[in-house]
């Protein structure tokens, strides 16, 4: 898990929505809004909690906060090395939208990968 200084996260809260579990810390997801979607810029849980829903429950209050904002969609990207990473968020929606390579590289680097929500619409 990437550890997160109290400091690091108060900054982030500045720009976006931290959101954490335990004390101390055991989970965290810093997300922040984009023009067509809620970013999750990052999410990490520590290792003793993995397989217990925590993901799953952390991507579930971006999906909140998103539709809350009147946005549709959450999105993130994934290193293309993390497999895992990308199966975990396949089984809770998300597709992969994009591939890309960084500068300097020729062969892909990363994925995005977005969920689409789904809306209710009254008539």
């Amino acid at each position: 898990m990437k550890h997160f200084a109290l400091q690091d996260l108060s900054l982030k809260a500045q720009e976006s929505w931290v959101l954490v579990v335990g004390n101390p810390i055991m989970a965290c997801a810093v997300a922040s809004p984009l023009a067509h979607s809620l970013y999750i810029r990052q999410i990490a849980v520590d290792p003793r909690l993995w397989g217990q829903g925590v993901a799953q429950d952390l991507v579930g209050f971006c999906e909140k906060i998103s539709k809350d904002l009147g946005l549709d969609r959450l999105e993130l990207q994934v290193q293309i090395e993390l497999m895992e990473n990308q199966l975990v968020f396949t089984r809770l929606g998300f597709v992969k939208t994009v591939e890309f390579s960084h500068p300097g590289y020729t062969q892909i680097t990363e994925v995005t990968m977005q969920e689409i929500l789904a809306t209710t619409k009254l008539t």
